[in-house]
This record gives structure tokens, sequence and C-alpha cells, in this order.
């Protein structure tokens, strides 16, 4: 059973933490956090003023809470903060390497908001330590919405229009999800854009679904069994390519041929 968004409420006032009392995340939390699926250990990459420890050990008090922070080291009772700078490759493959061993049931990315490191991050820890079947989610993505301005030392150059907005970079992962009803040269090119934006296509492929609400994206795991729709042709694939422009033809009676058979586009060459 899903936890109620009054006790998730609740947590947040207690504690303090912003999550609660300022974003009101209990509206989308709600609809992930269930402590039969979040019986392991939890991940979240940044510290904050520390309120978030509070906040996750009266919602999961028997879960082990692992944190990263640019400047802080820490090991306390149920929870450790590993020193990790978000924006270097090299220190979230220690951590990688780190928990790797760890069972973790949720990974938080509150970190710098900042989103080429939240792609760099999400290409790793989505794919290597998010156990199957569970919830990947990314707080605070208004800084994609910041022009000329900055967040905690680091410009923020982006904008609704933005190609490298985490909303917007996020929401081309949605046709990815459904590529199975692309032509072949529209999945390439899809491939392709989507490499681009930073994403490892591997870590894209794990992903079950996608959900946008206000100030967040959650990203749901596949399981196993998720993995026999990856691939398959879709039943239907004639249909993709079912249309054809009349124009392309000169001679009246092949266009007259083609209008009975209805399978045409007739719009006109603009």
């Amino acid at each position: 059973m899903n936890i109620s968004r009054d006790e998730i409420k609740l947590a947040g006032d207690l504690s303090g933490t912003d999550k609660v009392t300022h974003h009101g995340y209990e509206r989308f939390y709600s609809d992930f956090l269930n402590r039969s699926k979040i019986c392991n250990q939890i991940l979240e990459i940044g510290y904050g003023e520390g309120q978030s420890i509070k906040f996750w050990k009266r919602i999961f008090p028997n879960s082990f809470l692992n944190i990263l922070d640019l400047d802080k080291s820490e090991i306390g009772s149920g929870f450790q903060v590993f020193k990790c700078d978000q924006s270097s490759l090299k220190d979230l493959k220690k951590i990688e390497k780190e928990l790797e061993s760890k069972s973790i049931d949720l990974i938080i990315d509150d970190g710098s908001h900042i989103p080429e490191h939240i792609i760099l991050t999400f290409n790793l820890f989505f794919k290597s330590l998010l156990n199957e079947n569970c919830t990947y989610i990314i707080e605070d993505i208004e800084t994609s919405y910041w022009t000329n301005s900055e967040c905690y030392g680091y410009p923020t150059n982006y904008g609704i229009d933005s190609k490298n907005s985490i909303v917007n970079s996020f929401f081309v992962l949605n046709h990815w999800l459904n590529k199975e009803f692309l032509r072949e040269k529209q999945k390439n090119k899809l491939e392709n854009k989507i490499k681009s934006l930073g994403f490892n296509i591997e870590t894209v492929n794990s992903i079950r679904s996608i959900t946008f609400g206000h100030n967040c994206i959650c990203i749901n795991k596949n399981s196993k069994d998720d993995l026999k729709y990856l691939d398959r042709d879709y039943r239907f694939k004639l249909k993709l390519n079912r249309f054809i422009n009349i124009n392309m033809f000169k001679t009246k009676r092949l266009k007259t041929f083609l209008n009975k058979l209805k399978i045409y586009n007739s719009r006109k060459k603009e």
C-alpha cells in the first residue's frame, strides 16, 4: 500500500524539509512511495541542511539512507553522507563502486539542479544502482526555466525552449518509450538526438515510465519481465507507411487508381 499524502506531509512538517513545507511534493510522492516496495536502502543526492534525513527516516525507519554532498562526509545512526561532486564523472563512478553492493529501492536527486549534472548522475545510478520496479525522483526542475542566472555557482542559461532543459530532455524520452511505433529512420534519428542530449541509451532502455509533476520528474525502472516489450515488432507496422504522396505521380490514370484505393495523402505540396 502506498504511503498516504497526509503521512508524508506530517513527516515533512516535523522534519522541516522544504520538500513539503514549500514544494508540496507529497502530492506526487504518495503515488510512488510504498513500504512494501521500498524496504531496502535509499540514496539521495544533496544534503542541504540535513532535514531530509529526519524526513526519510520517519517515513522509512528501517531503511539505511545514503546521501551525497559536495562538501560533507558523515556517518550517523541509519545514514551515511558521502562527499561527491555531482558534476564529476570520476566522483560519481567512485560512489557507484562504493554502493554497487547495496540494494537501493529509491533514488532522489536533490543535488545541484543543473540539467547536465542530473543526466550524468542518472546515466550511472538509474541503470546500475536502482533496483528494478523502483523509482528515481528528480526534484527542483525549476532551474531549467531560469535564464542568465546561477544555482550553487553554476550558470543556468536555459528557459522554456532550451534543448538542454531537463524538462525538454526527458520529454524527448517519452518518444523513445514508444519507439515500437516509429519507422526505422525515425528511430535512428531519435536515438542520435537522445545521445546528443547526453543520455546513455542503455540507461534509457531501462525506463518503464516517466511522470512529470510540479517541479519534479518521477521515473520508474523496468523489471526483467518488461524487457519483452523493448524490441518487438509492431503488429500494425504497415500502417506506419500506409500513406503516400499522390503528387509524386504524374500520370492522371495512376492518381485515379490510387484515389480509388484511398491509400494516399491528398495534401498538396506547400
